[in-house]
């Protein structure tokens, strides 16, 4: 053997020890980092909701609590909470609070907490149904109610347990609408900007 050939094999026994080694190595494979749950951090997740986008000023968007991109009608005037907790953070904002599911002074009730009846709900006519959120879940009774009542109107969560970001979510979510007057209380004639608005037609199916 040749003095060339042993140094040539040297070379590549070393190199194969270092790759043994751990140390360096030409197709060393980089371990890729886990993807992070966002529910591990809430307040970068946070940053996410509450963003409305239009497209062309014709379609509002909105992104809520569970991470949805929930597409909105122009202006939301008439809401429905599902909750006692979620019907007192809109009432705190100046929302049109036409129904809640709970018992509320001076509120259409629609069902028990967390569990509205879906023809309740689709008889007040609401622009937006407002859920709360656990985790980025709806809390509902039922998760089918959650498909159920999107038959009806878009269906927006906000998570309580966090009051100034839900705050701000709704905020964005109303957006200029505060200032519009207010829905009747129930029992008085709708004003004129609410008899435009078109009633739901068809049977309401949950499932």
């Amino acid at each position: 053997m040749t003095l060339r050939a042993k140094t040539s094999i040297c070379a590549v026994s070393r190199r194969v020890g270092r790759i043994a080694r751990g140390r360096v190595g030409p197709h060393t494979l980089r371990t890729m980092p886990t993807p992070e749950d966002p529910r591990r951090n809430a307040g970068r997740t946070s940053a996410l909701t509450g963003l409305v986008s239009e497209a062309g000023g014709l379609r509002r968007t909105f992104v809520d609590a569970t991470g949805a991109s929930v597409p909105l009608p122009a202006a939301v005037r008439r809401l429905i909470a599902t909750d006692d907790e979620v019907a007192a953070l809109l009432l705190g904002l100046g929302a049109g609070l036409v129904g809640c599911a709970g018992t509320l002074n001076g509120i259409e009730r629609v069902g028990p907490p967390r569990a509205p009846d879906p023809a309740a709900v689709a008889a007040l006519r609401p622009d937006v149904i407002v859920v709360g959120a656990v985790d980025r879940v709806h809390d509902l009774a039922d998760a089918r109610l959650v498909r159920a009542l999107g038959q009806i109107a878009p269906v927006i969560a906000v998570e309580l347990a966090r009051p100034a970001a839900a705050a701000a979510d709704m905020r964005a979510l109303l957006g200029g609408t505060r200032d519009m007057p207010k829905a009747p209380p129930p029992g008085q004639a709708l004003p004129p900007w609410l008899q435009r608005v078109p009633a739901p037609t068809g049977p309401i199916r949950p499932r």
